[in-house]
């Protein structure tokens, strides 16, 4: 199972920095049926980049058979994703209000 815990900001100002570490996740992901998890829990802001960038993973994770999931997920992220209907593209475990 790959595992990252993402923390701070989701922004555009860091976008650049986590997609290495995605690209690393889905490289050494070995299992379709586990998904690569994203610990949410300690963001604190999430902007249309970082949206875009969880999008960005799971498209390419299901390209390659595998799903995202999203492990406790704060309220306004989790209203971000129901907001441009985005829900559907990630298994959400543990959504915080």
């Amino acid at each position: 199972m790959s595992q990252i815990r993402l923390t701070g900001d989701l922004t555009i100002y860091q976008v650049a920095d986590l997609k290495p570490l995605f690209n690393k996740a889905l490289l050494e992901h070995q299992h379709g049926d586990v998904p690569i998890e994203l610990d949410l829990q300690d963001v604190t802001e999430c902007d249309g980049a970082g949206l875009q960038l969880l999008l960005a993973l799971a498209n390419t994770a299901a390209k390659r058979g595998a799903t995202v999931a999203l492990c406790s997920v704060p309220g306004f992220v989790s209203d971000l994703l129901e907001q441009f209907q985005l829900s559907s593209r990630f298994t959400l475990q543990g959504q915080e209000k």
